[in-house]
């Protein structure tokens, strides 16, 4: 939308300020939209305020489940992504969205920092990956993930190392649960010099650290992919339904 067409809504409007509130992707807030709010404005960030899913990403996946807008839930109006996975027994499942970058440097910092709710989870113990980062050189991966555990009403997380040539994930617990249908603001964090080695991890809910991970990078020199969404469930029963707003992801190499 330029601005000569916001120009023209205003001009007609008996009252501006509730003329250009109905205008999508504004708010109340002199009607920028959350993202065009932020300063200093960050590497990446999706509000899904205006009207797609797809813009910007640098891949998505809809593998056994799919993804779309959602205007019943939002943390920032109209709207927010909604993830399904279904009751798919065994198979690899991946309903997600992606973006990858190549900073260089010494030190790499990067956080990823969204609204989540998680309207399903699957039965209980069931274990799904709901935000990741990936640290990448040719041939090897290196992922620190939020994993979530079903427990009923509750679901209870873990930051989890996990990489192409270890056979199991190294397991950090955290204390706090969440609600189901509940919104939380999580913040995973990951510190860690491009030499590779010894790194940290750290995550909070609604502003406040609940996990902090000592954690080994295995690749130097790597590339960088934040992933939002169902990035791995394990052989789902029931299935999970996560809803995710105001994803950002920020990073600095020094």
């Amino acid at each position: 939308m330029n601005g000569t067409l916001l120009a023209g809504v205003c001009a007609v409007a008996i009252a501006p300020i509730a003329g250009c509130a109905q205008i999508v992707g504004l708010t109340e807030n002199y009607h920028l939209s959350y993202c065009a709010a932020l300063s200093p404005q960050p590497l990446f960030c999706e509000d899904f305020d205006e009207g797609s899913v797809g813009a910007g990403w640098s891949h998505i996946d809809q593998t056994d489940g799919a993804l779309s807008l959602d205007t019943d839930e939002f943390e920032s109006a109209p709207a927010s992504v909604v993830m399904h996975s279904p009751n798919v027994g065994a198979g690899t499942v991946d309903v997600a969205m992606y973006r990858s970058f190549s900073l260089t440097g010494q030190t790499f910092e990067g956080s990823i920092d969204l609204d989540m709710r998680v309207d399903r989870s699957d039965s209980n113990g069931g274990v799904a990956v709901l935000a990741q980062v990936a640290l990448e050189q040719v041939g090897t991966s290196y992922v620190v993930q939020l994993v979530a555990i079903s427990q009923g009403n509750l679901l209870a997380f873990t930051i989890s190392e996990v990489s192409t040539n270890a056979p199991c994930p190294i397991v950090h617990p955290v204390q706090p649960t969440i609600d189901l249908a509940t919104w939380t603001h999580v913040t995973l964090t990951v510190q860690a010099p491009f030499s590779g080695g010894p790194a940290k991890a750290t995550l909070a809910f609604d502003g406040q650290q609940v996990g902090s991970a000592p954690i080994n990078v295995p690749v130097t020199n790597f590339t960088q992919t934040f992933g939002v969404g169902i990035t791995y469930a394990q052989t789902p029963s029931t299935g999970w339904t996560a809803v995710f707003d105001d994803v950002v992801f920020d990073a600095t190499a020094n």
